[in-house]
């Protein structure tokens, strides 16, 4: 199991840039369960990256019960101070080409998460016709 505050002392402490997006106190990660095929089994974890190397976004895949995926999507404040980091919660799932999707409550963003077989996900963010793409890694 592993709890926000860890993730956050994780991050710092491995060297990689401080998590700058908010994530829910409750966040817990429960690995798959052996059956899970290995291309799919790889999405589960914490992955963080940048929308078009400005903002910061964090994945964090809670759980994986057959195509069905529970995740955390976290956004960092925008370039514009306006623009408040967040985060929500979402049931996706995995395609018939092994790709992570889901859909932002409220605003409707499709999010489409790709594993490259090379430690790295590609992510794309796609609302009103607009696409946003991040590489995504482990902390």
């Amino acid at each position: 199991m592993i709890r926000a505050a860890a993730l956050l002392l994780a991050f710092a402490a491995g060297g990689a840039a401080a998590q700058v997006t908010p994530l829910p106190k409750n966040l817990k990660i429960v690995p798959p369960i052996d059956d899970v095929p290995g291309s799919v089994r790889a999405f589960s974890g914490v992955w963080v990256g940048k929308w078009g190397e400005q903002q910061d976004t964090t994945l964090a895949v809670e759980r994986i019960d057959g195509n069905k995926v529970t995740f955390v999507y976290s956004w960092g404040p925008g370039i514009r101070m306006s623009q408040n980091g967040g985060f929500q919660r979402v049931v996706g799932f995995i395609d018939d080409k092994g790709a992570l999707r889901g859909t932002l409550r409220g605003n409707g963003a499709e999010l489409i998460y790709r594993w490259t077989g090379e430690h790295r996900l590609w992510a794309e963010h796609t609302r009103e016709g607009r696409t946003h793409r991040a590489v995504m890694r482990r902390p």
